[in-house]
C-alpha cells in the first residue's frame, strides 16, 4: 500500500513539473512578427529552389485577405513572408489558386492562428483588389474633375473662335418709307462694322492665351488629382498594415493571458497578473477592431477620391516599407519655377493681360460703319445710290478707365507670378524637409530602436517567467514595442505621403 502511494506521489510531482514547463516554454514563445525586423527600405533576396507547396489561409474578420504560398516556375520562396504585412521575395500569385478561392473560399481560422508579420504568406489578389496603377488609370478615365477641366478648355476655345468672327452686317431701311401713289419711295441699305488698329487680332490673341491658361490649369488639376489618389492609397495601405500590427499585439496579449493562467494554476502566478494581462488583451482586441474599421473607412475614401461611380474597393495591394523614389531638390525647384504648368499658367496669364492692355489702348480709335444705300421710287429717274460712312468722334471718352484697369491687371499678374514662385519654392522646401526627416526617422527606428525594443521585450519575458520581473515590466515592454512599431509605421507613411506630393509638383505620370 505504501509503495502504491509513493508511485502516485511521484506521478503527481511529474505532472506539476510538466505543467510548469509548459507554461514557461510555450506561452511566452516570441511570435514571428519582429524576428527578424522588417527591412523597410531594402529588398529581401528570394530563397533557393524548393519543392512546390501551396496552402491557402484566410484570416477571420479581414475582408479580402486570403494568403497562399506560391511558386515561380520550379522555385519556391520558402522563406518569403509578410514582414510588416508585405511579401519579401520575388513571388507571383498563382492564378489557379485565385480561381479556386472564388469557387471554394478557405475556411476561417482563429485569430491566434492568423499569420503575423513574419508568417510565410503571399497575398492573393481577389477581383476587387487594386494596385496603385489600377486606381490611377480608373481616375484618369472616369474622374469628373478631368471632364470638368476639359469642358473649361472647350469653353475657352469657343471664346477664341468667337473672337475671330466679324460682326454681321446690318440691313436697314432708312426710315421713313413713303407710300404716296406715283410719288412712292422705298429706302434700304446695308452697313458693316470695320474694326481698326488690329482690335480683332488682339482680342483673338488674348483668347489664345486664355486657352493656354486653361490647358495649364487642366494639367495642374490632373496632377492634383493623381496626388490625392496616391496619398489616399498610401494612407489606406498604412491602415491595412496597422491591422497586421494590431493582430500581432493581440496575439502577444493572448499568449500572455494564457501563460499567466497556467502559471497561476501551477502555483507560480497570481490572479492580479491574470487580470492585468487580460485587460491588456481586451484593449488590444478593441484596437484590432478599430484598425479594421478604420481600414474600411479609408477604402471608402479612396473610392470617392478615385471618382468612378459605383466602384467598390475591398482591398489594395502594395507596401509602404519599400524605398520611395529619390528626388533632387534643386532640380525640382528649377522645374517648378520654369517648366511646370505653374510657370506656363503664369506666363499665359501675364501675356493675356498685356494683350488686353494693348487692346484697351487702341479702343479710342473709332471703328468704321460703312455700306451702300439705295432708294427706289415710282417717278421716272428717281432711283438714288449712295455710300454711308459712320464713326464715333473720340472727344471725351478715350477709354481712360479701362486702360488704367488693364494696366493694373498687368502689374497684378506680375506680382501673382512672383507670389506663386515664392509659394511653390516654400512648399518644395517644406516637402523635402519632411521627406528627409521621415526617411531618416524610419531608418533610425528600423536599424536601432526597433531591434532594441524587440530584445527588451524578449528579455523581460524571460525574466518574468523566472520570477525576476513583475507583470508591470512585461506590460511596459509590450507597450514600448507597440509604440515603436506605430512610430515606424507613421514615419514610413509620411515618407510616401511627401514623396507623392513631390511627384505631384513634378507632374509625374508614373509613380513610384
Amino acid at each position: 500500500m505504501m509503495r502504491r502511494n509513493r508511485r502516485l506521489l511521484l506521478a503527481a510531482c511529474a505532472t506539476l513539473l510538466s505543467v510548469t514547463a509548459t507554461a514557461r516554454g510555450q506561452q511566452f514563445a516570441e511570435p514571428a512578427l519582429f524576428a527578424p525586423p522588417a527591412p523597410p527600405f531594402e529588398s529581401v533576396a528570394p530563397a533557393a529552389d524548393h519543392a512546390v507547396q501551396q496552402a491557402v489561409h484566410n484570416p477571420a474578420g479581414y475582408p479580402g485577405a486570403g494568403y497562399q504560398r506560391a511558386t515561380v516556375g520550379d522555385r519556391y520562396a520558402d522563406t518569403v513572408g509578410y514582414q510588416y504585412g508585405r511579401p519579401t521575395g520575388d513571388v507571383v500569385p498563382a492564378v489557379a489558386l485565385v480561381n479556386a478561392r472564388r469557387e471554394a473560399p478557405a475556411e476561417a481560422v482563429p485569430l491566434s492562428q492568423a499569420p503575423s508579420f513574419g508568417g510565410p504568406a503571399v497575398p492573393i489578389l481577389p477581383p476587387t483588389t487594386f494596385r496603385l496603377d489600377d486606381l490611377v488609370g480608373i481616375a484618369i478615365e472616369q474622374n469628373p474633375i478631368l471632364r470638368r477641366e476639359q469642358a473649361r478648355i472647350d469653353g475657352a476655345k469657343g471664346d477664341r473662335v468667337q473672337a475671330g468672327l466679324y460682326e454681321n452686317p446690318i440691313m436697314f431701311t432708312n426710315n421713313p418709307e413713303i407710300w404716296a401713289g406715283q410719288s412712292t419711295f422705298v429706302n434700304f441699305g446695308f452697313k458693316q462694322k470695320i474694326a481698326v488698329k488690329g482690335k480683332m487680332r488682339l482680342e483673338k490673341a488674348a483668347a489664345d492665351q486664355a486657352v493656354r491658361f486653361q490647358t495649364a490649369e487642366y494639367r495642374l488639376e490632373r496632377a492634383r488629382m493623381l496626388t490625392e489618389v496616391r496619398k489616399q492609397y498610401y494612407k489606406t495601405l498604412a491602415a491595412k498594415h496597422r491591422i497586421y500590427l494590431a493582430r500581432h499585439l493581440t496575439g502577444l496579449a493572448e499568449r500572455g493571458v494564457g501563460g499567466a493562467r497556467q502559471l497561476q494554476n501551477a502555483g507560480e502566478g497570481s490572479l492580479t497578473d491574470v487580470l492585468l494581462l487580460d485587460t491588456e488583451y481586451q484593449r488590444e482586441q478593441i484596437n484590432l477592431r478599430n484598425a479594421e474599421t478604420n481600414f474600411q473607412g479609408e477604402l471608402k475614401q479612396l473610392a470617392a477620391i478615385v471618382g468612378s461611380s459605383g466602384i467598390i474597393i475591398e482591398d489594395i495591394d502594395g507596401t509602404i516599407f519599400d524605398a520611395p523614389p529619390e528626388f533632387n531638390e534643386s532640380d525640382v525647384q528649377d522645374f517648378v519655377a520654369n517648366d511646370s504648368s505653374y510657370a506656363e499658367r503664369a506666363r499665359a496669364d501675364l501675356t493675356q493681360k498685356q494683350t488686353e492692355l494693348r487692346r484697351a489702348e487702341v479702343d479710342p480709335y473709332p471703328d468704321l460703319e460703312l455700306g451702300p444705300h439705295y432708294v427706289a421710287g415710282t417717278l421716272p429717274s428717281s432711283a438714288q445710290y449712295w455710300f454711308t460712312v459712320e464713326f464715333q468722334i473720340p472727344v471725351w471718352n478715350l477709354n481712360q478707365g479701362n486702360i488704367r484697369k488693364s494696366n493694373a491687371a498687368v502689374h497684378k499678374s506680375i506680382a501673382a507670378r512672383r507670389t506663386t514662385y515664392n509659394e511653390n519654392h516654400k512648399k518644395v522646401s517644406e516637402l523635402f524637409a519632411e521627406y528627409r526627416a521621415a526617411r531618416q526617422r524610419a531608418e533610425r527606428i528600423r536599424i536601432e530602436i526597433l531591434p532594441n525594443a524587440q530584445e527588451a521585450q524578449r528579455l523581460v519575458q524571460d525574466a518574468y517567467v523566472k520570477g525576476q520581473f513583475n507583470v508591470n515590466r512585461l506590460l511596459k515592454s509590450q507597450h514600448n514595442l507597440a509604440t515603436v512599431s506605430s512610430e515606424y509605421f507613421d514615419a514610413a507613411e509620411k515618407a510616401w505621403d511627401t514623396a507623392a506630393e513631390i511627384a505631384g509638383m513634378l507632374q509625374l505620370e508614373q509613380f513610384p
